[in-house]
Parts: C-alpha cells; structure tokens; sequence
C-alpha cells in the first residue's frame, strides 16, 4: 500500500480553533492526507509595539475639523464617524498628515479621544509554508492574524518578525526531527548576537520540551499617547481575555510570553507591574528590545529640534510625518503622558544635559551640568531658563486647553506628574523571567547627553550670562539665538548675541535610545545582549535579534508546567 502523503493546511475558525478542511478521494487514489494540527497546551506570544507603532482612530469631531483622514470618506455611516489619528502603514494617511501644522496635530493626537484602530491588512508572507501556501489558505491565515490584533500595530515595520515568530515557534519539528530553522538557530546560536550575559546554548532536549506546546502570535497595540500605566492595564486585561478564549475553546493555556519593542517594554513592565497590571502571575517571560528602560535624552533633543534624518527623501518625509521641527512635536508631546515617560527618568545618568561654552564633546567646558539629582525640578519643570524642555508658548497652539478654560502650562505639569507617578512606581523593576537585547552600536549614533554648543568664540560672555541669556529666536531645528539680558549689557559693547546648537549624538546606541539606558536592566534580568547591526524602528527586522527572540522564547518555556 502507497505510504505518499499530503499535507492539508491547517486553517481557524473565526474563533481561532485550527481545524483541516480535507475531501474524499477514489478508492484508486491510495495518496494520504495529512493533517498537523497544534499541540494541546498553548502559551501565546503577545508583541506590544513601540511608540507610534500602534495604530489610533477616534470619533472626535474636532479632530475631523482639523484634518484628519476619516477611514473612509467615501462611506457615511450613521453615527460618530471614524477618522484616523496614526496609521503609518497608510502612505496615503502618511502624505497627507506630514503637512499637518502644530495647531492641527495637537487637536487630532489628543489622547483621551484616541484609541485603538485595527486599520493594517495583514501583507503576505515570504515565511516557509506561508508563500507556497493555496491562496484560500493563505486568505484564512490572514483572517485569523487580524483576528489576533496584528492589524492594530504597524506591520511595515513589525510584520516581518510576526510571520517569522508564527512560522518559527510552529515549526520546531517536521516528521519527527528538527527543523531547518531551528537546526541552523541552535548550530549558530550565540554567534551574532554581541557581547552576552546570562547566555547558555539552548539544547535539542529543550527545544524538545519547548515543542510540546502552540504559540500562536498575537499583536498588542495600545493608546501609546496616554501613560504607559494605562497601557499595561490594557494589556493585563488582553493577557487575561487570550488565556481565557483558549480554556474555552479546552485548550490548556494559563501564560503567555511578551515580547516587546521600545517603549513597548515600559507596558509590558507595567502590565506584570503588583501595583498597575497585575499580571505577573500570568506571564511566563518577557522579551524586551531595544527598551528605553530609563527614558533616553533623545526625547529631549527631539522636542527642541524635531526628528532627524539623512539625505534620503523617505527619510525626509518619514521625519515630517513624526514632526519636522521642536513645534510639531511639542504640541503632542507636552500633552501626551506617554510620549513624557520616554524622558530620562531619576535612574539616568546625572549631567545629560550640558550647554557649553567652547569646545565639543570630551573637551567641552560645560557652565550647565543638569540634572543634579532631580530631572523633573531641574529640566522638565523648568519655564523661564533658555534650555528648558518645554517652551510653553508652544504648549497650545490650536487653543483648544485656553478654550476649556485651563492654564496651558498647568495643564502641562499635571501630565507630567503622570509621566513622573508612572516612573516613580515601575522604577526598575522587571518581570522575574526577563530576556534583553539593546543597541550598542558606534555607526548609529545617539543622543545619551545632549548638549548645547556655541558656534563662535564666546570668551566674552560669563559663564552666568550663558547660563541666563534671554533666548532672542529660536528656529526649532536645534539652533538658537541667545542674548545677554538687556540690563547687563554694556554700552558700546560689540556684541552681545551669539548662537548655541545641539551638538550631534556621540553615544553608541540604535539611533534613539542610547547604550546607557538600554543596557540598565543587567544584573536585574535573565539574559541581556549588547548588539549591533540595527536600527531603532528596524531591529526586529534583522535576521540575528528574530533568532536571539526565537532562543529566548525557548529558554522561557522551559518553565511551563
């Protein structure tokens, strides 16, 4: 009797129980089908994007006044109608929105009328059997992905290594020995992976043991606006909805593992957090990437100088979206908790912010080393000094807080003392099973101090009168014009303004979160690698972290019970 097999896909019912769609044949037709179904016990993996990698909508009608793209303007549908407040995988969206003024953004991102949109279609796939797949098959599988969230976050940056994830972790074993993936992950395990701590090869009786269970990838997005406080919340909550649908389909599932990206990591801390999510006890592990763990001084160079980028026009345009200049991104940063959180919290290096009188980098003379102790009271409070964070003429360009009424700058620091309330509780805590890799990368530079550095001989002016200057203009790129105040100026004197700029990023890092504050987990976490080779937005996309990812999850399951 012929032993030729073959295999049936395995599809979902819309409440996401695998099931095999086969047909019967003539007797003649002794060709077998073969049906591979996932095992009985399930930990689902959660990806929780980073900010600005969810996708966000609202019903609020202002925000259709100021421009934003309703989702879809062909349509009238009775009721509020939907208009789209972040979708990055929207060229269309993106075009559009990137000309949007200080005024228009700050009414559109308002973050207690946000929330989340399942807006992304799922793309196809290159991924193993997901390209050579039947289309129906193919079809059902996307069904079942947004099913599971993964068109609330952005996939152009995110899908790749959700498809990878699915494919990978499904796909330990093929008839009955090791698959080629992971036969090449546990050969080169460890070999691009940096500088390590906490590494030890993960064996074939783990990844046996690993094999016994489904993991099925699931995507987070959340209201990346609010606090990250809220966002763990959330998350707890879809932590318990997962667990709870896979008991009712009679699955044995009581875990999950997170695997997050950016500030991503601050929700899914605050999710497992005793005082916020609560879900510790429902987490296996926790995967965190290039994690803003203490906040990054990019945050601050970013609100005084907008978003950076090359020569490339992509580039340009992606930094229009994000906020060309220190106005747009004020006018959503200073009212949005979880923009705020990304600050250097307490933890960060002491002195990251410096104005110089000459000299760069190691040769500086610095007249201005902040914080001392406190970044909140010395920068982040701070309303008249030149360097502050916030310049509070931009806090409300639309004047849609004027008109509620409520004072701009107040209304300022009550978001801020959310943004120090979250930092002050999370601290440094981390879920007792947690697996990191960070950037450290020389050829992405990155803002780990920032300083201001004049550009002329500047041997004239005090150092107090550098440190008090009246700021005279300000183009929001970085470059400003300062002034000795008029009081102090002397008569005759040549001159009395000059210019300070920010001085490029010297750190190693990813781009946007630093060395410094990516590596703050190690000796508080499992494992931590120091890699290279990625960007900020990109890393998950690099071929070396989707296998670092792949052996921690692994390493996480050896756990279960």
């Amino acid at each position: 009797m012929s032993t030729q097999t073959r295999v049936v896909p395995t599809l979902y019912d819309k409440k996401g129980e695998p099931y095999c769609d086969s047909c019967t044949s003539q007797c003649e037709d002794t060709v077998r089908a073969k049906c591979i179904l996932p095992p009985h016990k399930v930990i689902p993996v959660i990806f929780i994007p980073g900010i600005m990698g969810s996708n966000l909508i609202t019903t609020n009608p202002k925000a259709i006044e100021a421009g934003a793209m309703t989702i879809d303007e062909k349509v009238k549908k009775p009721g509020p109608q939907k208009a789209i407040v972040w979708h990055p995988d929207d060229s269309g969206w993106a075009l559009k929105f990137k000309g949007l003024k200080a005024d228009k953004r700050q009414v559109i991102m308002d973050p207690d009328q946000a929330e989340v949109g399942d807006l992304s279609d799922v793309p196809d796939s290159k991924h193993g059997y997901f390209a050579t797949a039947p289309k129906e098959a193919q079809a059902n599988w996307k069904q079942e992905f947004k099913r599971r969230g993964w068109g609330t976050v952005m996939l152009a940056a995110y899908g790749d290594v959700l498809f990878w994830l699915e494919y990978g972790l499904n796909q330990m074993y093929q008839n009955g020995d090791i698959s080629f993936v992971w036969r090449t992950l546990l050969g080169e395990q460890g070999k691009q992976w940096g500088e390590m701590k906490g590494f030890s090869p993960l064996s074939e009786t783990e990844l046996l043991k690993a094999a016994d269970y489904w993991y099925p990838v699931h995507a987070v997005g959340y209201n990346w606006l609010k606090s990250n406080e809220d966002a763990g919340t959330y998350v707890a909550g879809k932590i318990a909805e997962f667990i709870a649908n896979y008991q009712k389909l009679g699955y044995d599932c009581s875990k999950v593992i997170l695997v997050t990206h950016s500030m991503g990591g601050l929700a899914g801390r605050a999710a497992a957090h005793a005082a916020m999510g609560k879900a510790s006890a429902s987490i296996l592990g926790i995967v965190h990437g290039v994690q803003p763990a203490i906040g990054a001084a990019t945050a601050y160079k970013r609100v005084h100088a907008g978003f950076e980028a090359s020569w490339n026009p992509m580039d340009v345009i992606v930094a229009q979206t994000l906020g060309w200049s220190g106005k747009e991104v004020t006018a959503v940063f200073a009212g949005a908790p979880g923009a705020l959180q990304l600050l250097p919290t307490k933890l960060y290096q002491k002195e990251w912010l410096r104005v110089s009188r000459e000299g760069k980098g190691d040769k500086a003379n610095d007249v201005v080393k902040l914080p001392q102790s406190d970044p909140y009271q010395e920068i982040y409070r701070e309303k008249d000094q030149w360097w502050r964070l916030i310049d509070p003429a931009l806090i409300d360009p639309s004047g849609m807080i004027a008109e509620i009424p409520k004072d701009p700058w107040l209304e300022y620091r009550r978001k801020l003392a959310i943004a120090e309330g979250f930092h002050d509780t999370l601290k440094d805590y981390y879920h007792p099973s947690t697996w990191v890799y960070y950037g450290a990368d020389p050829k992405h530079k990155t803002w780990g101090k920032v300083r201001w550095v004049p550009l002329s001989h500047i041997s004239h002016i005090s150092d107090d009168d550098i440190r008090d200057a009246n700021l005279s203009n300000d183009d929001r790129q970085g470059m400003l014009v300062l002034e000795i105040p008029k009081a102090k100026q002397e008569r005759g004197r040549y001159v009395s303004w000059w210019n300070h700029q920010i001085e490029p990023p010297l750190s190693p890092g990813d781009g946007t979160v630093p060395e410094e504050s990516g590596r703050a987990p190690e000796g508080k976490v499992k494992f931590i690698a120091r890699m290279t080779g990625f960007d900020h937005q990109d890393s998950y996309k690099n071929r070396a972290v989707q296998a670092l990812t792949m052996y921690s999850v692994a390493k996480i399951a050896q756990d279960a019970t």
